[in-house]
């Protein structure tokens, strides 16, 4: 099973504008938006970053799930692609787990570096705030 997970995550990371819109698109926002606005403080000790942060991973899975997932399982569908699988064999709900769990692994790793690029962002404009 860890051989096809390893192979469909090789495979949807090959689609350039899926991993640039997942993963690098919402980093590029938040960093944006931290140097336009700075991160002026919200109410209850909260600042901007910690808004933001939850705007910008949203960004980063909508187009994953709603964008990416669908046309790749569509695309399989339309070019019978599944059809030629199991003529062969191959067990189609393992390699349909195993895309799942490779999307998943594509969001983990978009809200990681999210979860990164974040604090950081947060300890460069953040003045009164001490993280532990």
């Amino acid at each position: 099973m860890a051989r096809e997970i390893l192979l469909s995550l090789k495979a949807q990371l090959r689609v350039p504008i899926a991993v640039f819109f997942s993963i690098f698109f919402p980093i590029i926002m938040m960093i944006m938006m931290m140097t336009s606005y700075g991160n002026f403080s919200l109410r209850n000790g909260y600042h901007f970053i910690d808004k933001y942060f939850f705007i910008s991973t949203t960004i980063g899975i909508l187009p994953l799930t709603l964008i990416s997932f669908p046309i790749d399982i569509n695309n399989l569908l339309e070019t019978k692609h599944y059809l030629r699988l199991k003529y062969l064999n191959v067990d189609l709900k393992k390699l349909f787990l195993s895309n799942i769990i490779s999307y998943l692994i594509i969001v983990f790793i978009s809200v990681g570096i999210n979860l990164i690029v974040g604090k950081r962002n947060c300890q460069i404009f953040c003045v009164n705030r001490s993280f532990s």
